[in-house]
């Protein structure tokens, strides 16, 4: 789920975690938020620098404190090389 704020800005993505589990009777992660909480434009592009990672329900949105947060810095964009995005020899394409 996305959340936008007033200016139409991504704020916030809710989320369920998909953890592959060796044991199926384990915990399912709960459902998360992360919120982003500043913005850094680089040329023409907007990037949430700052992020803040929570608890979330659907019907009450953000519970509980704080879980983490994590900040993004140096960010760089590179040219990739075009094989990079070349089909490996011997490989098909799948849909999920």
């Amino acid at each position: 789920i996305l959340y936008r704020n007033a200016d139409s800005l991504l704020s916030g993505v809710a989320y369920q975690p998909q953890v592959k589990k060796k044991d199926p009777k384990a915990p399912v992660t709960p459902p998360s938020m992360i919120v982003f909480r500043k913005w850094d434009t680089f040329g023409e592009l907007r990037i949430p620098t700052a992020w803040e990672f929570y608890a979330w329900d659907e019907q009450a949105g953000v519970t509980g404190d704080l879980q983490g947060s994590a900040t993004i810095t140096e960010i760089q964009f590179l040219d990739p090389e075009a094989w990079r995005f070349k089909k490996p020899t011997g490989k098909a394409v799948t849909e999920n």
